[in-house]
């Protein structure tokens, strides 16, 4: 159904141009969250942004680097440490004594 009024675009869309009929879908690792957005954003540290959305790096992994596009560009956590907590930019400890923590860990003491 058409409308008299301009129509904001919705998450996962931008518009950076004037005069336009439509939205554009927001670019592979960006985030386009804001309704009536100008832009896309860069998807932070910690995060990863697939489909225009932004999400957290799972626990057990980490997102060290923007824009990653899925949650496997997030980085498995390394032997010896833990990532408890989605959203990290970095692993979060070492595992603690009288443990051993295998790759994608997210507890320190398994």
């Amino acid at each position: 159904e058409q409308s008299a009024a301009p129509v904001p675009c919705t998450d996962g869309q931008y518009q950076d141009e004037k005069g336009q009929a439509a939205c554009k879908d927001c670019i592979a690792g960006k985030h386009c969250e804001e309704s009536g957005g100008t832009e896309a954003e860069e998807c932070p540290r910690g995060s990863y942004c697939e489909d225009g959305v932004k999400h957290p790096c799972p626990a057990g992994t980490y997102g060290e680097a923007v824009d990653l596009q899925n949650a496997d560009q997030c980085t498995k956590c390394p032997g010896g440490s833990y990532c408890s907590s989605p959203g990290t930019t970095r692993p979060e400890g070492a595992c603690e004594e009288g443990y051993f923590c295998q790759t994608g860990v997210n507890v320190p003491n398994p």
